[in-house]
């Protein structure tokens, strides 16, 4: 039952992602919500809209309101709660809000940091936090004090490091899909559901947007979605990162994080 849920899940937030892109494009395109190509991170000379965050972060709430009425709240899980579940979401609505907020508006560098790290001690206070770092054939290095701003760090850097990388078609998509599957199959490897289902989700709503974000893309995803994939992946590699698999799931986003 447990695995059905999580298929349910990627299958309803791709659906609801596939279905929204579109409609948000030819939204932002009638109200002249333009990505902006005179960017030196830029190499598109049309007029592409932004906003496609919106389907990724709707898709993402349709996902988990499926993995409720399919029965997923029953389910215990070693790694999350449904209250720390809550908790991430209200995160990341604030990160998704903040990043709507610049896409129409705009917002100040400062600002946009400040809110970051306010998302990102908040995450801390729910339960969140990078408490040891395991080393290959040696015994984990406890952080003590320093898992609080390490953690804050971390996922401030991942927010940003997926913001600037959005610009190229299916660029900043595909490193958040290859992260939530990775942490999927780190958190599939010791059967835990829960957060299968949330990894899942994730996965979905990302591949329902990439449809029209793959070259040669016709709307990009603005910081509502760059933002809102960062602290998801920030936050989902927190929630792999336990015990054998420290390692692994704290470089994976790194490695892949590293060229751009």
């Amino acid at each position: 039952m447990g695995l059905w849920v999580v298929l349910y899940s990627f299958l309803s937030a791709g659906a609801v992602s596939l279905a929204l892109t579109p409609r948000i494009r030819d939204f932002a395109l009638k109200r002249n919500i333009i990505d902006n190509s005179q960017s030196s991170r830029k190499i598109h000379k049309t007029r592409i809209p932004r906003l496609g965050g919106l389907a990724i972060f709707t898709g993402t709430l349709a996902g988990l309101g499926v993995a409720l009425a399919t029965g997923l709240a029953d389910l215990q899980s070693p790694l999350l709660t449904w209250p720390k579940v809550v908790g991430l979401l209200v995160g990341g609505m604030m990160i998704a809000g903040l990043g709507l907020v610049d896409d129409l508006r705009g917002v100040r560098p400062r600002t946009k940091l400040c809110i970051q790290l306010i998302v990102s001690v908040f995450v801390v206070a729910i339960g969140f936090r990078i408490d040891k770092i395991a080393i290959p054939f040696s015994d984990p290095i406890p952080l003590g004090y320093l898992g609080l701003p390490l953690t804050v760090f971390w996922i401030v850097g991942i927010i940003n490091a997926l913001n600037l990388i959005d610009g190229l078609d299916g660029l900043a998509g595909g490193v958040a899909l290859i992260g939530a599957i990775t942490n999927l199959v780190l958190v599939g490897l010791r059967g835990d559901v829960l957060s299968m289902a949330l990894m899942a989700t994730l996965a979905g709503a990302i591949m329902g947007f990439l449809f029209y974000n793959f070259h040669p893309a016709s709307i990009f995803m603005g910081d509502t979605g760059s933002m809102f994939l960062g602290y998801s992946l920030a936050t989902t590699s927190l929630i792999a990162s336990t015990k054998s698999a420290t390692t692994v799931a704290f470089f994976v986003p790194i490695v892949m994080l590293g060229l751009p």
